[in-house]
């Protein structure tokens, strides 16, 4: 025999080959993943473990994956939270935890998250749709920007009226996915924005000027926080001048917040980076 069975977890067989893939971080076996998940949701009744091959297709926009294991398995009404992992480009493993609610509007391809707000249009966190909807959003709020010129309301309140009705919409979860989003969505943001400064009669702070004022910010209080989870990822480098950059194998994962937070750090002079 090529591979000894050494024993199960669920219905995943585990080999020696499974085994001996735990020592290499970038090839971890399907087997190993899947057992692992299976393993943590014993405890959580409620939690459905969704092979890894099943959640690649799914998000890979497989129609037929979607409606025969969705649908026939009939879970929406027997589990709350489904969690899977999926094999990214080969290099990473990525774990996808959602609610029975948005794994339904997956398969009738709504791609919602409306507890959070944020539309996520395509597999594998493209923000594409998101970023239209806000922009539709932010300019039919620019009508009301109008009428408040008209009605000649002093430069000052409008700039307030911008602040909390269209800035704050096109910056509502902003540190996850303007990173990720593409110059043209960019564009389409920055483009809302001049024209309510037009409308005002003043300079407003450029879209992509705000991303690094919020992270810092964010940031900063992350590390007042002994206790926040994220706190581990911002390494001082024994020079103790700047933090040590974290290793990423996708442009996705290098323009998240927390590998974008340690490159701003790293860029501000020694007395703001501590």
């Amino acid at each position: 025999m090529s591979d000894y069975l050494v024993g199960v977890a669920g219905p995943n067989s585990i080999g020696i080959s499974s085994l001996k893939s735990l020592f290499d971080q970038t090839n971890i076996s399907d087997e190993v993943i899947d057992g692992l998940i299976y393993l943590q949701c014993e405890n959580f009744p409620h939690i459905y473990p969704i092979p890894s091959q099943i959640t690649g297709k799914i998000l890979d926009g497989s129609t037929r994956a979607q409606s025969a294991y969705f649908l026939k398995k009939n879970i929406f009404q027997m589990y709350e939270k489904l969690i899977g992992a999926c094999l990214e480009n080969g290099s990473h493993w990525t774990l996808f935890v959602s609610c029975t609610d948005f794994a339904l509007s997956l398969v009738h391809d709504t791609f919602q998250c409306p507890s959070l707000g944020i539309l996520k249009a395509q597999a594998y966190l493209s923000w594409g749709n998101h970023i239209t909807s806000v922009v539709r959003k932010a300019q039919q709020r620019l009508y009301y920007l109008r009428r408040l010129r008209s009605a000649h309301i002093p430069r000052s309140l409008m700039l307030n009226f911008y602040n909390c009705a269209i800035s704050s919409v096109l910056t509502y979860g902003f540190l996850v996915w303007f990173p990720s989003c593409t110059k043209a969505d960019q564009q389409a943001l920055q483009r809302v924005v001049k024209e309510a400064g037009r409308i005002i009669g003043t300079s407003l702070p450029e879209i992509s000027n705000i991303f690094p004022t919020r992270c810092l910010r964010r940031v900063h209080s992350i590390l007042r926080d002994q206790h926040h989870l994220a706190r581990h990822l911002f390494h001082l480098l024994p020079s103790g001048r700047r933090y040590r950059s974290i290793q990423a194998r996708t442009s996705r994962l290098a323009n998240s917040l927390y590998p974008q937070a340690v490159r701003l750090l790293n860029s501000l002079p020694p007395s703001h980076g501590q």
